[in-house]
């Protein structure tokens, strides 16, 4: 695995970088965030396998690739498998974006994840040599198939339409 210098990103965040990628030439950054839920190790697998098939592979012929472990706290807790690990500790994680993350990181669990999670990610945006694409993975718990959720912008309506998925807006 590649792994490039970077700034703002501490020694603690090694147990988040789940794979770090980068081209030697500019171009585009794809930040992958898996396991904000604990009990939902697929995108943590998807995230591995992506990285091993790079390292097996040709590497990236352009910018860089990150995937993230969102909830490092919940994914720590012991259990007997995956997907019996608790869903999160004090609160849902993915619930934490919509507040202001400056206040105290000690005041949850997902509310520290959530601060340092959010500097990672604007450390690789300020890093960034090109256009910056975030996707968030998920698990579901019923049969379904995949699909993208994506806000409505141009940029993401441009970004989602390179997976032939169905689009849920909004």
């Amino acid at each position: 695995m590649t792994v490039a210098s970077r700034t703002r990103l501490e020694p603690s965040d090694v147990g988040r970088i789940l794979g770090w990628h980068e081209s030697e030439t500019a171009g585009p950054t794809l930040i992958v965030v898996a396991g904000l839920h604990a009990n939902e190790p697929a995108g943590l697998e998807a995230g591995a396998r992506i990285h091993a098939a790079i390292d097996e592979g040709e590497g990236l012929r352009c910018g860089r690739r990150v995937t993230l472990r969102g909830n490092l706290t919940a994914l720590r807790s012991p259990a007997d498998s995956p997907w019996l690990r608790p869903r999160y500790i004090d609160h849902d994680l993915n619930r934490q974006f919509a507040f202001d993350l400056s206040g105290d990181r000690a005041a949850t669990v997902e509310a520290g994840e959530a601060a340092v999670l959010s500097d990672t990610i604007e450390s690789l945006v300020e890093t960034a040599d090109g256009p910056v694409y975030l996707l968030d993975l998920h698990t579901v718990s019923s049969d379904s198939p995949a699909f993208v959720a994506l806000e409505d912008s141009l940029a993401a309506r441009d970004f989602a339409m390179r997976f032939p998925l169905p689009k849920l807006l909004g």
